[in-house]
């Protein structure tokens, strides 16, 4: 008997390596629920077809305002989705329709990535609104994010400056003392 016929039933060899543990096939991984068809998240974070979100899962994209600041923040930590992207823009064109600048902290947490949908949206939407914007603080340890960032300063008439996560606290005051 071989050592494949031995195995538990679920299991299967992988290579030279030994045996796996898990459902043989992309529909079995579905049907038992499993998070990702393709085995990128844990387990119960997100629904098997990657739509929707359970209702304890919080929002990945945030905007928030209060309505006697001018400043403004957004909360990115994870991959953000085309709803998320829609109700963040409807909030910030709602404020920028106001009148006035408005000055931005970008606190990103963790991004993991758009939706298609969410992703064709951004860059239209972001350059009519950078005449309405005056300072933006980018929150980031991504390195990349940095270098995007500060290339992006040289052709943009918005003053951007980019912070580490552990400076937050100097982000704000920067803004906050910002003319």
């Amino acid at each position: 008997m071989s050592d494949v016929a031995r195995l538990p039933a679920g299991w299967r060899p992988v290579h030279r390596r030994g045996a796996r543990r898990g459902p043989r096939t992309v529909s079995d991984r579905a049907a038992i629920g499993y998070g990702s068809l393709h085995g990128r998240r844990t387990p119960g974070r997100r629904p098997a077809t990657g739509r929707g979100r359970f209702p304890e899962e919080r929002s990945v994209l945030t905007y928030t305002k209060t309505p006697e600041s001018n400043v403004a923040e957004i909360v990115v930590d994870g991959k953000i989705t085309d709803e998320e992207m829609n109700a963040a823009m409807t909030a910030m064109k709602a404020d920028l329709d106001k009148g006035g600048k408005i000055k931005l902290l970008e606190d990103i947490r963790a991004f993991e990535g758009m939706e298609p949908a969410a992703f064709f949206k951004d860059p239209r939407f972001g350059i009519s609104m950078m005449k309405s914007i005056s300072h933006v603080a980018l929150v980031t340890d991504a390195p990349w994010l940095k270098a995007l960032a500060e290339t992006f300063n040289f052709v943009s008439p918005t003053q951007i400056k980019v912070f580490e996560r552990a400076r937050l606290n100097e982000a704000r005051s920067w803004l906050a003392a910002a003319a």
